[in-house]
């Protein structure tokens, strides 16, 4: 994580909050992306940008931020299928993916969008 980065962390638990906050100190611009109101709260506390993809087009609001570049990095914390799915929608080119969930199921991913396609 560099300084000026646009990170998206995908889950406001306990874990992706933490992620949030260090990638914030470590001067990133951060957004988290969660559902539950009270963690939403919580976030917009410690001073964290939120999304709630429930209410808004998270890939959408993330290319209008980026003019469409894309997130630098990509934190997926959910272990969700809707994390996993978003979660190659999300970074630039040569942006980065980290996996942080443990997935009960294996996910889903669309690897077309690693090879060249869209």
């Amino acid at each position: 994580m560099k300084r000026g980065e646009y990170a998206v962390v995908l889950g406001g638990g306990p874990i992706g909050m933490l992620i949030a906050l260090v990638a914030q100190k470590a001067g990133a611009k951060v957004l988290v992306s969660e559902i539950n109101p009270f963690r939403l709260q919580t976030l917009q506390q410690l001073g964290l940008a939120t999304i709630n993809p429930k209410e808004q087009d998270i890939v959408q609001f993330v290319n209008e931020q980026r003019s469409g570049a894309g997130a630098d990095i990509v934190f997926e914390v959910t272990a969700s299928a809707a994390g996993a799915e978003v979660m190659t929608q999300l970074p630039r080119t040569r942006g980065r993916i980290v996996v942080v969930g443990i997935f009960g199921q294996p996910p889903k991913v669309d690897l077309f969008r690693f090879s060249g396609g869209n």
